[in-house]
């Protein structure tokens, strides 16, 4: 399962704003997670019996493995904790316990 970054977000100034962009972002943030619940669930039930083969396993490693590179590479968040010496730990967690490149 992935992820959702806010770095995008639009979050207007609350002095100004009187928190109208907190109760849009929270409505979003609920309305992603209620999606979340709706669906997940039923993805899994529909593929947990599926089979797959040694070379669907392959192409899930080499998945893997663009994600891995695409956080160390272009993540700004991992990036930037990697830069001021942040907890290495805590930063690479978020990597898949395998992965390959090809």
């Amino acid at each position: 399962v992935g992820g959702i970054f806010y770095d995008h977000l639009e979050c207007e100034d609350p002095a100004v704003d009187e928190g109208a962009a907190f109760d849009r972002n929270l409505a979003f943030t609920k309305d992603v997670g209620e999606a979340f619940l709706d669906i997940f669930p039923r993805l899994v039930r529909r593929r947990m019996d599926s089979a797959f083969t040694a070379q669907d396993k392959q192409t899930q490693l080499e998945w893997r493995g663009r994600y891995a590179e695409f956080n160390l590479v272009y993540d700004r968040g991992t990036l930037f904790g990697l830069k001021t010496g942040g907890n290495i730990d805590a930063i690479l967690m978020s990597l898949p316990p395998k992965a390959v490149w090809s």
